[in-house]
């Protein structure tokens, strides 16, 4: 398997992106479900246009009735818990990737910070 400097960077890039939606997930008031509201003049493109998102503060737009639950509050944590999981995952294999590269000689530049 050839392995380059780019796969590192995709693959650490899904990672942190892992990371980045177990922390917003649990960052999110207990026992209430993680909302996205939309824009109603764009409803070609998958219920419009994301508007923002119920999150750490739990703050709701005034007046906002459209929104699209993606992670209901009674899966919330188990959710975060498969993300992490992921995260976890994927770091050690990153981490794995970067130490068969550097024992081929490969140059992975600052992939290494």
């Amino acid at each position: 398997e050839l392995l380059t400097v780019e796969d590192l960077q995709c693959q650490r890039r899904l990672v942190e992106t892992y990371a980045l939606v177990t922390e917003a997930l649990l960052a999110c008031p207990k026992g209430e479900d993680v909302v996205c509201y939309y824009d109603d003049d764009d409803t070609e493109k998958c219920h419009g246009s994301a508007k923002a998102a119920k999150g750490p503060k739990g703050a709701e737009i005034p007046g906002e009735t459209n929104g699209t639950v993606l992670v209901p509050a009674k899966e919330r944590i188990n959710f975060a818990e498969s993300h992490y999981e992921m995260a976890r995952e994927g770091l050690d294999e990153l981490l794995y990737r970067m130490g068969r590269m550097a024992a081929a000689k490969t140059n992975i530049g600052n992939e290494k910070e």
